[in-house]
């Protein structure tokens, strides 16, 4: 007789349980077409916590839905289900006793093969129960202990319901696929309800209830300074406790010195174990309050130092998640190196794997949606290591500490007015690009059109090369006083039309300027900061071009009274000015209150040594007058005197 045989696998939901969904999804062998046969499952978990386990059982009905070929039979010998990497004491029965069963892999995936009690024709239907435990820490996921329960719920066959047990003290979370939650007075059960596609089927379940924490201490140098770190656990995880302490406390400074950056925040570290967030492994709002870090249980070690330099990199740094996770990520690795703590992922390879699923990652909020993010975190480290390889590490420590500083990609050089104090912003992609670019660089675009930004941004990328490049022929006819503000601004915001008219207008003002300055130069005197200052803070608007004109009036009052002052005088006029105040004396004071920009005040020595220049003839003329009337008094006086001294001698 000729048997037509069947495998019968449940396939398994692919899912990221973890930071290690980053290197390999979870995937099941293929099932069966459904006309071939027909398997209903009813899974029952129940956690036992006294004993560290959770117990699993599967009622099975298998029914054979092949018809008979023409001359021969169709028949099963066995049925296999998907089961649980870390399953243990696997056993199956039936009503009259105990099958036989072989654990096998199939494409990566556990397999439990049931044998039957007696071969299964077309319209048939087995009945057994396939049961197995699923000890604590059998597999990464899985933890039973008194803090936290942790696993993940799958159903089997081709229809399935499902339901878990555990006691009610639990704080209990589904991600995944929900399951509905009723207590019954010690217990909480969750059910799933009827699942017609248990292929496409995976719940993550996790309970925390208070229990003790312990806390590891140890002192780390940062930013110049002792800071104690902290690493709490749960009082049945002491060993995750002092690892992570010890690993933290020599990575903390290497990720300074990597980075560049000193640490800036206050009070001690403080690490917290933690379930981790489903599908990748960081907690929501992990490492964003400046001093704190959830670090899930059950994630590798690399993990921990992803999460220590989001304190560097938090949401305060860059708005866009994929800046902050492709930071982190690369900053970690350089230190994992050094310490050799295994990479998850070689993250140019996972880029590559999961291109079918790239999107722009300026477009990525993380929401733990499977491949999607596993894209995301592998993309983001993957694009900062290239910006790292193409602009070298002194170029990326020089944008970060501008973007922490709160500077602008586009810095006004030269000696500028003191301004008010720059608030540091998130960056967004379009800011970042910029700040690893500096205000003259080259070499991004390409890489962030392609990888980083949406298509409404790449429309940009023309415009902004073009602006660019003029901001550098600018800075080349600024000749030292740099990039004025309104052109900053309006790169800054991408708004490349306004930066190219106020470019325009910068370039205008530069060409009087240019004029304007031999001019002073010639004149003898030192231009002041005020023209440099009001171009940097106005451009080349109405009020620097006011600016101009005020000290173009000055210049030439000094010039047109120096000249004057250097003319030959007449005799009159040197007696006019004897006693008055030298002209010259005037002029140098002018120049020196010029210099120092106080052009009012210069204004009034030149007024007043024109005055001087004006009123010197008359002034002679006065002073020869004055000094005539004084002789004749005194001759008169003498004449007088001498009269009476005769008179008395004749007498």
């Amino acid at each position: 007789m000729t048997r037509a045989r069947g495998r019968v696998p449940s396939a398994i939901l692919a899912a990221a349980l973890s930071f290690a969904a980053l290197a390999s999804l979870v995937t099941a062998p293929a099932a069966a077409a459904p006309a071939r046969y027909r398997l209903l499952t009813s899974a029952a978990y129940r956690v036992d916590v006294g004993n560290r386990n959770v117990h699993v059982g599967v009622e099975v009905a298998f029914t054979n839905t092949t018809p008979d070929p023409p001359g021969r039979y169709s028949v099963f010998d066995s049925a296999e289900l998907a089961i649980h990497d870390g399953a243990s004491a696997v056993t199956a029965r039936d009503a009259r006793g105990d099958l036989r069963v072989a654990r096998t892999r199939a494409s990566g995936v556990n397999v439990a093969s049931v044998t039957l009690r007696a071969p299964l024709r077309y319209n048939q239907t087995a009945r057994f129960r396939l049961a197995y435990d699923l000890p604590d820490g059998s597999q990464a996921d899985v933890r039973v202990r008194a803090s936290v329960v942790t696993l993940p719920v799958w159903s089997f066959g081709t229809r399935s319901e499902v339901t878990l047990d555990l006691p009610a003290a639990y704080t209990v979370r589904v991600a995944g696929d929900q399951m509905r939650a009723t207590t019954t007075g010690a217990t909480t059960r969750l059910s799933s309800g009827t699942i017609p596609d248990p292929a496409g089927w995976l719940a993550l379940v996790s309970g925390e209830q208070a229990t003790d924490r312990v806390t590891a201490r140890r002192t780390v140098q940062l930013g110049g300074r002792s800071i104690e770190l902290e690493v709490s656990s749960w009082s049945d995880d002491t060993a995750w406790g002092t690892s992570t302490a010890d690993l933290l406390a020599e990575a903390f400074p290497r990720l300074e010195r990597a980075i560049g950056i000193p640490y800036g925040g206050s009070g001690p570290l403080l690490v917290r174990e933690s379930v981790a967030g489903p599908g990748n492994g960081f907690d929501a709002g992990a490492a964003t309050s400046g001093s704190g870090i959830a670090i899930g249980f059950d994630q590798p070690r690399f993990t921990a130092l992803h999460q220590a330099a989001h304190l560097w990199f938090g949401a305060r740094f860059a708005s866009d998640a994929w800046i902050r996770e492709g930071l982190a990520s690369h900053f970690a690795a350089l230190v994992a190196l050094d310490l050799k703590v295994p990479l998850p992922i070689d993250a140019a390879a996972r880029t590559a794997q999961l291109k079918p699923d790239a999107f722009p990652l300026a477009d990525w909020t993380i929401s733990a949606a499977g491949r999607l993010d596993a894209y995301g975190y592998a993309a983001s480290w993957r694009t900062i290591d290239l910006v790292a390889a193409r602009q070298g590490a002194p170029a990326l420590e020089a944008a970060l500490r501008r973007i922490t500083s709160g500077g602008s990609p586009y810095p006004i050089t030269g000696v500028s007015a003191p301004s008010p104090a720059s608030v540091a912003q998130p960056v967004d992609s379009r800011r970042f690009l910029d700040h690893l670019e500096g205000s003259d660089g080259q070499g991004l675009a390409s890489l962030f059109a392609e990888q980083v930004l949406p298509r409404t941004a790449i429309l940009e990328l023309p415009a902004r090369a073009r602006a660019r490049t003029a901001v550098t022929m600018l800075r080349s006819a600024a000749a030292g006083w740099g990039i004025p503000r309104p052109v900053r601004d309006a790169m800054d915001g991408w708004r490349f039309t306004d930066a190219q008219d106020q470019m325009t207008l910068a370039r205008r003002f530069l060409a009087e300027r240019d004029r304007f300055l031999p001019i002073v130069t010639a004149a003898g005197l030192s231009a002041p900061m005020r023209l440099q200052q009001r171009y940097e803070a106005r451009g080349g608007g109405a009020e620097s071009h006011e600016e101009l004109r005020a000290e173009a009036a000055v210049v030439s009052a000094y010039t047109h009274a120096t000249q004057r002052a250097a003319q030959p005088r007449s005799f009159t006029e040197r007696i006019g000015l004897a006693v008055a105040s030298d002209p010259e004396s005037l002029l140098a004071t002018a120049n020196a209150r010029y210099a120092r920009g106080d052009l009012q005040g210069a204004a009034g020595a030149i007024g007043e040594a024109e005055r001087q220049l004006d009123g010197a003839a008359a002034a002679g003329l006065t002073r020869l007058a004055s000094t005539v009337v004084v002789l004749l008094l005194a001759v008169a006086g003498i004449a007088l005197l001498f009269r009476r001294r005769t008179a008395a001698a004749r007498r």
